[in-house]
């Protein structure tokens, strides 16, 4: 049997630069056909996937636009990529 709930047990861990963890919950698929669509130059776009992604935790932190404007270009790409590379372990491995 299918159980979507375990399937949906799985997280995202990140260290904040403030030295908290946040636990995200996985990116909805809405989410990441919009961060696989981001050019690269579209840095407000950027900034609104990854607000989304970081939003998206299950210790109901709430993350404002004035917390991505405070990261370095490396860490929101460092946040970006960590979706992807979920994602892409996801498609590799789908029953995990």
């Amino acid at each position: 049997m299918l159980d979507l709930q375990k399937l949906s047990e799985k997280s995202i861990q990140i260290i904040w630069v403030d030295g908290s963890v946040v636990s995200l919950n996985q990116p909805t698929f809405k989410a990441i056909k919009k961060i696989v669509q981001i050019d690269e130059y579209d840095i407000d776009e950027m900034e609104k996937a990854v607000l989304t992604v970081l939003n998206n935790n299950t210790s109901a932190r709430k993350f404002k636009t004035s917390d991505i404007e405070a990261l370095t270009m490396e860490q929101m790409l460092a946040v970006i990529r960590e979706v992807i590379d979920f994602k892409e372990e996801v498609d590799n491995h789908p029953n995990s």
